[in-house]
């Protein structure tokens, strides 16, 4: 599997974010960078230099859904036409423009947090929806810890790492030794 970072800008004061292109069949782009026109401007240009486009990819795969990660994952699922989005099920409430603002609200409120803590937290939550498009349940495949997404010359492994966010995951890639792979032509495949 040749694994291809590209870095690209945020609006946040954490900087420029990495998202991983694999470019291997089936095309996969883990995490998308938030929703600006610069961020798509250069994730365009980097998929370019490597012989790729958007609708070359077939599967997003999110790390997590903070807007910085997922931003432009509904965009993309979009214009890609056949691709398909995963993410592990505990992101939920943040794929689909945060946590319920009630529900955390009063959880906030019974945590002792003050008032007017509570409303300048919601104006800020606010202005970060402008960087992403939610995702309903069922636009998206959920991931689980351990499971394996097959690719033509190896496999990556999903490893829930819950901390940054309940479900975040990381991943191990391994190859599949060449004598063990199935020509993709017996499969019905079509290979890129």
């Amino acid at each position: 599997m040749k694994i291809i970072p590209i870095t690209l800008p945020t609006p946040f004061y954490i900087g420029p974010v990495n998202v991983y292109l694999i470019k291997d069949d089936p095309i996969t782009l883990i995490d998308t960078g938030p929703k600006t026109k610069e961020t798509v401007d250069v994730l365009r240009a980097g998929l370019r230099n490597a012989g790729i486009s958007i609708s070359d990819i077939r599967r997003i795969v999110l790390t997590h859904a903070h807007e910085d990660h997922c931003g432009m994952a509904r965009a993309l699922r979009d214009e890609a036409k056949e691709a398909r989005v995963f993410v592990h099920g505990w992101e939920t409430g943040h794929r689909a423009g945060r946590l319920e603002y009630e529900e955390h609200r009063q959880l906030l409120l019974r945590a002792g947090v003050p008032s007017d803590e509570v409303e300048a937290m919601r104006k800020l939550y606010n202005n970060f929806r402008q960087y992403a498009d939610a995702l309903d349940d069922e636009q998206c495949t959920e991931l689980l810890d351990g499971a394996e997404l097959e690719f033509e010359s190896g496999v990556l492994q999903i490893i829930h790492t819950p901390g940054h966010t309940p479900g975040s995951c990381s991943s191990a890639s391994r190859r599949i030794p060449s004598s063990r792979r199935i020509p993709s032509i017996l499969l019905g495949v079509s290979s890129r």
